[in-house]
């Protein structure tokens, strides 16, 4: 799938998006939610694409600080990491929780060992 790379920048009480990779895919919002909507349907637009939910966007924020712009985008990055690392998490714990329950370890063995409440383990042993 294809990222977009937006450009979102604050202009008097508006937001102008650009996207630096889809020619002629330029909106505006007057606030950030509108204007991600507007985005996707401009993207669909301009690179002839049915399905807009399918649309994976790069956000970069222009407030006119570039100093509150780097720091909010190391936040989102940061933010970005941790649910990344947050999936990565829960599909070794379901995955090792279900391995000791294979081998005949409890709930409450199999939750000591990998850390989380016996309740926990339950749910994941249920879903499977």
């Amino acid at each position: 799938m294809k990222t977009y790379h937006v450009i979102a920048q604050r202009e008097g009480d508006m937001w102008i998006a650009s996207v630096t990779n889809a020619d002629g895919a330029h909106t505006w919002g007057h606030g950030l939610r509108h204007l991600h909507q507007s985005v996707r349907e401009a993207i669909a637009l301009a690179e002839d694409i049915e399905d807009e939910d399918a649309i994976e966007l790069e956000w970069e924020y222009v407030t006119g600080d570039q100093t509150l712009d780097k720091n909010a985008a190391r936040l989102r990055q940061q933010r970005n990491e941790i649910v990344h690392a947050t999936a990565e998490l829960v599909d070794a714990t379901n995955s090792i929780v279900q391995e000791l329950r294979h081998h005949g370890y409890s709930m409450r063995d199999a939750a000591t060992i990998a850390g989380i409440s016996p309740a926990r383990v339950g749910q994941i042993s249920h879903a499977n």
